[in-house]
């Protein structure tokens, strides 16, 4: 039974991409069928929800509580504490409180190259141990653009396959600087590394640019979420770079209520897309995974750990000083030691 009227939701959102379309066209036809509007808003003052990441949402929560909706009564009647991924619930719940609509939770850690080239490798053991291979079929096999945030998740993919419990120590736990400066040595000896298998010429490119490029001319491979499965290019593959790489780190998006929402549109909206069988069509058109199941999530056979460039482990303050420092290591060959000093004091205040 749909509401007497139609009744607009405005969503503020930066969903560009062809999966982010698709997904929110989705969104929109399944909101229409209950007689609401889907519509983009022109502001985050204008919008009745925001899409944040997790640390995004526990931001806003301590600044601006009072324009979030709390929306303990929809968790409540549709079981969300025992059908939600936990590292998606962690965000939301609030004491009694619960804020936030999960949508999808991403992995960013991935490897994309060309079939063609990818099968012509045998298995790799890790992504230097790859581009060494690479690099006998395309003499620069490393396709990274001058973005931040893109230099960023080679970072956190190289932190990661370092294990758990080194990436927690270095980006979630108190630590002493000194502490942080050596965990962060081999981690950025490795990037010096990655370095000289990188092809200046497309370091201009904007990301989906650059993974064209791969897709289509065999360029090498680049390091990207998996919401490049959703690009449509069918000559790009996911290249497994071995046992210490299948570590997730993941990125929880959110639909977060804020402002004035009609209570029954935003029960019908929350019901809707938290649905755990429309999570499923969701999590396909943008190459993730489903952040609401229909019985209790079960990631026991999977690590993840939480993404630091897409907003899921560090405040935000943090982030935006240290990703600079690390561009800045990448792109302009900086010495080890040097950069292990400078992002070591950086993660430290906070």
């Amino acid at each position: 039974m749909s509401v007497e009227r139609p009744v607009e939701w405005r969503l503020w959102h930066a969903w560009r991409s062809r999966g982010d379309v698709a997904a929110l066209d989705a969104c929109r036809r399944r909101l229409a069928s209950a007689g609401i509007v889907l519509a983009d808003a022109t502001s985050s003052a204008d919008a009745q929800a925001l899409k944040l990441h997790g640390i995004e949402l526990l931001e806003f929560a301590q600044r601006d509580r009072e324009r979030l909706i709390d929306l303990r009564d929809v968790a409540a009647e549709q079981h969300w504490a025992e059908r939600v991924d936990p590292r998606a619930w962690a965000f939301m719940a609030d004491g009694d409180a619960v804020f936030g609509i999960p949508i999808v939770i991403h992995r960013a850690n991935c490897l994309w190259s060309s079939r063609s080239l990818a099968d012509q490798l045998p298995p790799a053991d890790g992504l230097l141990h790859w581009l060494h291979m690479a690099s006998h079929h395309v003499t620069f096999p490393l396709v990274v653009g001058r973005d931040p945030w893109r230099i960023g998740v080679i970072f956190e993919m190289l932190l990661a396959a370092a294990g758990g419990d080194a990436y927690q120590r270095l980006l979630t736990t108190p630590q002493p600087a000194d502490d942080r400066v050596e965990l962060l040595r081999p981690i950025l000896s490795q990037m010096s590394q990655l370095r000289e298998f990188v092809d200046e010429r497309l370091l201009e490119l904007s990301w989906s640019e650059a993974l064209s490029h791969v897709a289509d001319d065999g360029a090498g491979a680049m390091v990207m979420g998996d919401w490049a499965a959703s690009s449509g290019l069918c000559e790009l593959t996911l290249v497994d770079l071995g046992p210490r790489y299948r570590t997730n780190v993941h990125v929880v998006d959110f639909f977060t209520p804020v402002g004035a929402n009609g209570e029954e549109a935003l029960r019908r909206v929350a019901g809707l897309l938290a649905d755990p069988t429309f999570q499923s069509e969701l999590a396909g058109l943008k190459g993730a995974r489903p952040a609401v199941y229909l019985g209790r999530p079960d990631d026991s056979h999977e690590a993840s750990v939480p993404s630091f460039v897409f907003d899921q482990c560090c405040a935000l303050d943090v982030k935006q000083s240290v990703l600079p420092l690390i561009a800045e290591h990448f792109l302009e060959r900086r010495a080890v030691d040097e950069s292990a000093v400078r992002i070591g004091l950086a993660l430290s205040k906070r």
